[in-house]
């Protein structure tokens, strides 16, 4: 049984809480007396190697270096970017040099952190192409559709995958992309985004996973849905600052 490789993309420097006035690029914030991009990484699965993008100056001026050999000891790889990708998939697609054709693949946002079924999750990579990882929408998904990914599912199949646009005509019903996503294999990972590429299909100019899915989907490729069990977003200065007020109201 193979085990997952992790990827973790944060080659941007956060450009919206660097305008709201915060001191460090986005995934260096603390949370709870660690970096951002540290918490996020306790939601990826047991592997044999966790990879991580990282923009140069976050490298040279934070010493990432330093903080994963603490965390991770040998188990990484720190890829340097020199300047803005294209995006998510084009971020990603940086790793695969690192991977085998059958390795398990496991795509982690840097900004936040889930639970889900880590057993679930192995079962359906096996008995599949890819899975997507979402939650159920709250207040803040409902009231900025166009802000998010969203997936439609029936009868537990899914029928829509979409980025920043509604996938329904009941969007309470669906289910929320939360930058979390598996694949079974090298091979399978290049040719969603490969396809994606093709496609030239961008979101704000930017090449989102979100994307793949939705073009493998479209191509009667298996995707499957696991939905998470909780799920923690400090993707934006307000989800952060009401994540903090939460937390400080649990106390």
């Amino acid at each position: 049984m193979n085990k997952f490789i992790n990827i973790m993309p944060m080659a941007g420097l956060g450009k919206r809480f660097l305008k709201s006035d915060y001191k460090l690029p986005k995934a260096l914030i603390n949370i709870n007396n660690k970096p951002m991009f540290i918490q996020a990484a306790k939601s990826m699965p047991l592997s044999q190697l966790n990879i991580f993008i990282c923009n140069k100056k976050l490298i040279n001026f934070f010493n990432i270096n330093k903080i994963l050999i603490n965390k991770f000891s040998k188990k990484f790889k720190l890829i340097s970017v020199k300047r803005t990708t294209k995006g998510q998939a084009n971020t990603c697609m940086l790793a695969t040099k690192f991977l085998n054709n059958e390795d398990n693949i496991f795509v982690q946002s840097c900004d936040s952190l889930i639970k889900y079924n880590r057993v679930k999750l192995k079962n359906l990579i096996e008995n599949s192409d890819a899975v997507i990882l979402t939650t159920k929408p709250n207040k803040t998904h409902l009231s900025n559709i166009n802000s998010f990914g969203w997936v439609s599912v029936k009868n537990k199949k899914i029928i829509n995958i979409t980025c920043k646009k509604k996938a329904s005509n009941r969007p309470y019903k669906d289910k929320v992309i939360i930058g979390s996503f598996a694949f079974k294999s090298k091979k399978i990972f290049l040719s969603m985004i490969k396809n994606l590429f093709k496609s030239k299909k961008k979101i704000n100019n930017e090449y989102y996973i979100d994307m793949a899915f939705s073009h493998a989907l479209k191509n009667n490729m298996n995707i499957k849905n696991l939905t998470v069990q909780s799920y923690e977003s400090w993707g934006t200065p307000q989800e952060l600052k009401n994540w903090e007020t939460k937390i400080a109201k649990n106390k």
